[in-house]
């Protein structure tokens, strides 16, 4: 009598199979993405790091703008000029309070001639959001020194809400499209912005009315001045390795629930066989 050998079999239903592979190429593509996102992450915490602690230099020439921002972004600029208050504008902001992100453009001597480069002044609860509700001084007129970190604009996407020009409020950092709605004068527009590290109206008192007001709107409300910056050193959220061990999670869970499926059918495994 023929001694009956085990074998093994898998018979993969072709449906279901193409369907599994498919979904396991996008979730392993998925995880493959944010391990990239997190190394490119981890490349920008390290230069703002790097640059925020050097000396401030002064803002690059014209010529240079357009190669500048990869080499200099997060590096400290200092620049002297005059505030165009007219022209500012109101970016909604969701750091630390409901309100809003001033940004103001500043001409500036650059090179041979004048040259314009718009300001992040700082935060400025809701209640603050026309200048005239500011308390007096916080509008520094004439020439006024400052240091500001260089940093990228943003691109208005598919998916983002545009801007209420009627309102001036912006949902996107987007400067190209902040530079059409403020008729600027004709000088040439800096392709980044400045987020101020100092204040030039550092001393600016606010009455009890609008400490009572503002209590009410924003944290902190006792610390002025108005508009107030941003921490320098504003931390950098990292969260893409956890992103991409759900998504190899999910696909190992998808390996392992296919071949749990075809091992109840019958489909897999070892079976007696000449």
């Amino acid at each position: 009598m023929a001694e009956s050998k085990r074998r093994f079999i898998f018979r993969p239903l072709p449906g279901l199979t193409v369907a599994f592979v498919l979904s396991l190429i996008f979730l392993v593509g998925l995880g493959n993405w944010q391990l990239e996102r997190r190394e490119w992450k981890l490349q920008i915490i390290e230069d703002m790091h790097n640059r925020l602690s050097t000396p401030a230099q002064t803002l690059p020439s014209q010529s240079e703008w357009a190669h500048s921002l990869e080499a200099m972004e997060w590096q400290p600029i200092a620049v002297e000029g005059t505030f165009l208050h007219d022209k500012e504008v109101h970016y909604l902001s969701g750091y630390n309070h409901a309100g809003y992100l001033v940004l103001t453009p500043l001409v500036v001597e650059n090179g041979a001639g004048k040259a314009i480069v718009f300001v992040a002044r700082g935060d400025v609860p809701k209640s603050l959001k026309q200048i005239e509700d500011r308390p007096a001084g916080s509008q520094p007129e004439g020439i006024v020194k400052l240091v500001g970190y260089m940093r990228r604009p943003e691109t208005l996407g598919l998916m983002d809400f545009e801007e209420d020009r009627a309102a001036n409020i912006w949902f996107t950092l987007d400067l190209e499209r902040m530079i059409s709605f403020t008729n600027l004068p004709d000088l040439p527009v800096a392709p980044f912005y400045l987020m101020a590290m100092n204040d030039a109206d550092i001393g600016v008192a606010l009455t009890p009315g609008q400490m009572s007001k503002l209590n009410q709107t924003y944290k902190d409300a006792s610390v002025g001045p108005w508009p107030k910056r941003r921490p320098p050193t504003l931390e950098i959220k990292n969260d893409h390795l956890n992103y991409a061990l759900t998504w190899l999670g999910l696909a190992l869970v998808l390996v392992v629930i296919y071949f749990a499926y075809h091992k109840a059918q019958g489909r897999i495994g070892f079976v007696e066989g000449e």
